[in-house]
């Protein structure tokens, strides 16, 4: 958008390629996505996520329907569906818990009325910083509404049965922490995201980064992979450019930073910045780490019968205490395995690898159980890591054969990433994979905001607005219309969302 608005912009990014957790990697002959599994909000052109991204990727990027259905939940009484719209989404779950059709309009009505209450958090922090003294109080008098209580406290409120509250809240995966501990709001959001349909970046979720960077190229601009930023360069209390990790300045008149509130604050800046940009940051407990499971697989995605939707295996119907129970024991079940089938969603995946599938599974890690081995470098953490990264793989591909046994002796690779893996590569502190927890401390923050009391400094990515690719876009758009203000701004709105 920055381009759009005729700025020269260089991104730094510290990896081997550009797009953080959008980017794509292969092995052995196999491609897989670390991060984007599917979105929602895509499937009608005029959706505002939609038009961000054919505006910003100037229509280069395409999007493949995911069909009827895009998740499958199982907390233990087998797979339920949830449908594209509202009222299939609906009238699917009837089927299910049939005494339930009055609760479970009363739920719809509410999540819609959460999700509308992201404005309570955003707009305060669009608002200039001088007008905090008036905002602050009115903030407070308003509240921020759904993501000010717990999601487990709402849906007790609304009287649903367990087991319909269960199966409505077993995508919490998305967002990070089971019922007991997440916002409402967050789970609002998500749940609305994907209740119109989902859809997958075709060619990948590499597309994305490869889409928009000739956007950057066009205006003067460029992206830089293999390049480190060690400090945000300050004088006289302005943010005047950035500090390589070789020794190299770069001066800018504005400074972006994507890479999260934590990294931000305890990397880049000195610590007379970090209080004051910065004051209740370590208030805020990390997301989840987690695993990434890549299985590459010898057969077409129509052969193995892979289908679209994801699936959702939960180790019971009670997800606050299979999270609590996975945190204290190591060899509790995973709280949740969350599987997904890149080779069947991507048209141009036959094409581009015939006769071969992959398969992604994730689950959640706590970072502390791989603590000894975080201060060896990537591929050289010994053989008691990959010892302990082959019994998690087993795990994990276990599961995966309970529930499609048609691949047993169908897998040829399988590479599993830890929170290390995490830490490595996007350099986020215990492998926090969506920022800061989406609790609703978080939401309460009113000095999470995208413009920052150093003048040229701005915040942007999962932690502005809220994590995922759709949270982590707007946050962009939040943070351009700080930064870029009076016509000039208006004009880029006007053309990205007329």
């Amino acid at each position: 958008m920055l381009s759009k608005a005729l700025r020269r912009v260089l991104v730094l990014e510290r990896h081997y390629t550009a797009g953080g957790f959008t980017h794509s990697f292969s092995r052995n002959g196999f491609e897989w996505n670390v991060g984007v599994h599917y979105i929602g909000d895509l499937r009608d052109p005029d959706m505002p996520l939609r038009r961000l991204f054919d505006f910003i990727s100037e229509g280069r990027l395409q999007w493949a329907d995911m069909g009827e259905v895009y998740d499958r939940i199982d907390v233990g009484n087998g797979l339920i569906d949830f449908h594209a719209g509202e009222q299939t989404f609906k009238a699917a779950l009837c089927e299910h818990f049939p005494d339930q059709v009055k609760k479970l309009t009363r739920y719809l009505k509410k999540i819609r009325e959460g999700e509308r209450d992201i404005a309570r958090v955003v707009v305060p922090r669009l608002m200039p910083q001088f007008l905090s003294p008036l905002l602050n109080p009115l903030s407070t008098l308003a509240g921020v509404g759904a993501f000010g209580t717990t999601t487990a406290d709402t849906l007790q409120a609304l009287d649903l049965s367990p087991e319909l509250a269960s199966v409505l809240c077993g995508q919490w995966g998305d967002y990070g922490l089971p019922p007991a501990l997440s916002a409402f709001g967050i789970h609002a959001l998500i749940a609305r995201h994907y209740m119109d349909g989902a859809c997958y970046p075709v060619g990948g979720a590499s597309m994305m980064a490869r889409s928009i960077i000739p956007t950057i190229e066009a205006a003067g601009g460029s992206v830089v992979v293999r390049a480190e930023v060690a400090q945000i360069l300050i004088e006289n209390g302005i943010s005047t450019g950035v500090v390589m990790a070789d020794g190299r300045e770069i001066r800018t008149p504005k400074v972006f930073s994507g890479c999260g509130i934590n990294t931000t604050a305890t990397q880049l800046l000195p610590q007379e910045q970090r209080v004051q940009l910065f004051p209740q940051f370590q208030q805020i407990p990390p997301s989840i780490a987690h695993l990434g499971l890549y299985v590459g697989l010898e057969g077409s995605a129509a052969a193995l019968d892979l289908q679209r939707a994801n699936l959702w295996l939960h180790a019971g119907p009670d997800h606050d205490r299979n999270y609590q129970d996975h945190l204290q024991r190591a060899d509790a079940p995973f709280p949740f395995v969350y599987i997904s089938f890149p080779s069947a969603k991507d048209p141009s995946w036959d094409e581009r690898y015939p006769k071969r599938s992959t398969i992604d599974i994730i689950t959640t890690a706590p970072y502390e159980r791989f603590h000894l081995w975080a201060q060896k470098p990537w591929r050289k953490r010994g053989s008691d890591y990959q010892e302990y990264k082959q019994q998690l793989s087993e795990r994990l591909l276990e599961r995966m054969y309970q529930a499609l046994p048609q691949l047993r002796g169908k897998v040829k690779y399988h590479e599993l990433s830890t929170p290390l893996s995490t830490s490595t590569f996007s350099n986020q502190a215990a492998g926090q994979f969506y920022g800061m927890a989406h609790n609703p401390q978080r939401f309460q923050q009113k000095w999470v905001r995208p413009n920052t009391a150093l003048r040229g400094f701005y915040l942007t990515g999962q932690d502005v607005i809220t994590c995922g690719v759709g949270g982590a876009a707007f946050s962009g758009v939040a943070t351009f219309s700080r930064a870029v203000q009076g016509l000039e701004c208006l004009r880029v709105l006007k053309n990205t969302f007329a």
